[in-house]
């Protein structure tokens, strides 16, 4: 997932989601139930048959300091 961005179109970093569930109402919306799994930086981006297409690099969380988590 990549929020729109003012000047580019599209953020410059975005965030791989796995879909835990989905709910559609009569009224045809819906509700998805998600969760983050990766974090990635948009290389570049481009459109095809209607939809944002990227090339990203998947970016590895540092490890905080364990006196960092009390």
């Amino acid at each position: 997932m990549c929020l729109s961005a003012e000047h580019t179109g599209i953020s410059e970093y975005g965030c791989m989601l796995e879909i835990k569930g989905v709910r559609t109402f009569p009224d045809g919306s819906s509700v998805v139930d998600a969760i983050g799994i990766s974090r990635f930086r948009v290389l570049s981006h481009h459109h095809r048959d209607g939809y944002n297409i990227a090339d990203v690099e998947y970016l590895e969380d540092k490890k905080a300091p364990h006196e960092c988590l009390r």
